[in-house]
């Protein structure tokens, strides 16, 4: 019986030219929205001071890192499950929403953002493996005034979409190789931070 990482090793050098490739993850994204109806000097004069995160009542999440920990701890309740996958959005999105926009929103006007999260998917190796993945997450952002709570810039939910995509078969197999070992919110924070990127260049007009 070969180990695993003897199994590993053979799949490098079998795939050894292609790897590089392989390896390569796919990237698509889009705000379905207008343009703010805010003008570029309005926009510039907001400054970020908070985040807040929450899911639409019909929200497709599925976080199989998050689900794998949970199972091994010997529960199986699919409302457990879930509250452990929220809560690892609602951290990771909140810290990579303020750091990335955070550091283009540095104005004197307070706002706060209000995320609405409508799907957020993440497979795990072994659906990867047998067939191409995608990591994804759609979601939408208010921006409110920090002081009065009106709206300012809106996108609704689901109108920003953002997706990983992920090689099935081999390639599959060595990319989850690769990132093996990383924390369990590695995904998440991926998403999160294409997510906020895209925001913020639709926001600023870029």
């Amino acid at each position: 019986m070969l180990s695993r990482s003897s199994v590993l090793e053979l799949l490098f050098r079998a795939t050894r030219f292609a790897l590089p490739a392989v390896i390569l993850l796919g990237l698509a994204g889009c705000v379905d929205a207008e343009r703010p109806n805010v003008s570029a000097e309005t926009v510039t004069s907001f400054k970020l001071t908070s985040v807040s995160v929450d899911f639409a009542p019909n929200a497709a999440i599925h976080i199989s890192p998050v689900e794998d920990q949970v199972h091994a701890r010997g529960v199986y309740d699919r409302e457990q499950v879930a509250a452990a996958e929220k809560a690892q959005i609602r951290q990771v999105f909140a810290e990579v929403f303020s750091a990335v926009v955070g550091a283009r929103l540095t104005g004197a006007r307070p706002v706060a953002a209000r995320i609405v999260v409508t799907g957020f998917n993440v497979p795990g190796p072994l659906m990867t493996a047998l067939a191409s993945g995608s990591y994804s997450v759609a979601a939408g952002v208010d921006l409110v005034d920090a002081a009065t709570g009106a709206t300012l810039v809106s996108v609704p939910p689901g109108k920003i979409s953002n997706a990983v995509y992920q090689p099935g078969g081999v390639g599959g197999l060595i990319v989850q190789a690769v990132q093996s070992g990383d924390p369990s919110d590695r995904k998440t924070r991926q998403l999160a931070q294409i997510f906020s990127n895209e925001y913020v260049q639709w926001l600023l007009g870029k």
